[in-house]
Parts: C-alpha cells; sequence; structure tokens
C-alpha cells in the first residue's frame, strides 16, 4: 500500500477499491435523499424504512 507523509508520519492511503466503493455509497445515498425528496414534493405519506437511518451510517472519509 502507498504511503503519505504528514508531520513526519506516515499515513497509509486507501485502495483504489476502498475509494471506489466510498464514492458509489456516498452517490447512493444521495440518490435515495432525492428519491425521497420527490416523493415528498408528490405528496406521498411517506414509509418509514431503515433507509432513512442507512445514509447516517456511512463512513466518514474526511
Amino acid at each position: 500500500m502507498a504511503g503519505l507523509y504528514h508531520f513526519g508520519k506516515r499515513m497509509t492511503l486507501p485502495s483504489s477499491v476502498q475509494i471506489k466503493h466510498d464514492l458509489r455509497l456516498l452517490m447512493l445515498a444521495e440518490s435515495i435523499k432525492d428519491l425521497e425528496q420527490q416523493l415528498v414534493d408528490l405528496g406521498v405519506p411517506s414509509v418509514e424504512t431503515k433507509t432513512k437511518t442507512a445514509a447516517a451510517d456511512l463512513p466518514q472519509l474526511f
């Protein structure tokens, strides 16, 4: 794994596969939010599901 030096300490960088995975998760979370907003705009009664909390459980990249 490649490394990066930050203030004299070596930091490991994530692999390309991990970066792509994280980006896909973020894109899916955004699309879920957009679809939920479209449902609200259409006046469809909301359905409580686990997807409402799934976006909050995503890993923080920064």
